[in-house]
């Protein structure tokens, strides 16, 4: 079978519920930066030597493609999905605080791009809160969206930390 099916040729495509949508709808703009999310965390994994790094980014990636069918999927109308829930959320928020109690208090804005990998998790950083903002605007047609609002957003502290974990050693720019 080939990936090309031609069905979306028109500009439209389906939700996993089945619901027909154009591209340019909210729904189908955040899937496609989930998908950029993804993809940006495998340039940090690939640029990673450091075992519990990959293992991390591993994991958000696993979590990511739940979020993708969460915000793909409208009505289940039979099919079994899986969700975002409280249960990730508080699973991510413990690898939050312990990440940063390793890292440490930062007072002063941090220039990105101080090696691949903290590079590369800084994009996937400002990806999570471009998704963010399009999840926070599509918030009332998403099944999910409260839960998916805060997933995100601390998603996005926790790529803040895992960059500065990476960055032995930082460049800063002064808030005075």
């Amino acid at each position: 079978m080939s990936i090309t099916t031609k069905k979306g040729d028109q500009g439209q495509t389906r939700l996993y519920s089945g619901e027909r949508v154009y591209k340019d709808c909210l729904q189908i703009e955040c899937v496609g930066e989930v998908d950029e999310l993804v993809s940006a965390l495998g340039m940090a994994k690939a640029a990673s030597t450091n075992g519990d790094m990959v293992r991390s980014i591993s994991q958000i990636q696993q979590w990511l493609f739940i979020v993708g069918s969460d915000i793909a999927t409208l009505e289940l109308n039979g099919r079994k999905v899986r969700r975002v829930c409280n249960d990730m959320l508080d699973t991510l928020d413990c690898h939050r605080v312990k990440l940063e109690a390793h890292v440490g208090k930062i007072t002063d804005f941090i220039v990105p791009g101080t090696n691949p990998e903290s590079a590369a998790l800084d994009m996937a950083r400002s990806i999570a809160r471009r998704l963010e903002r399009h999840i926070v605007q599509n918030r009332e047609m998403l099944a999910n969206g409260d839960i998916l609002m805060q997933w995100i957003n601390r998603l996005s502290d926790y790529l803040f930390l895992l960059a500065r974990s990476a960055e032995p050693n930082r460049e800063y720019v002064s808030r005075n």
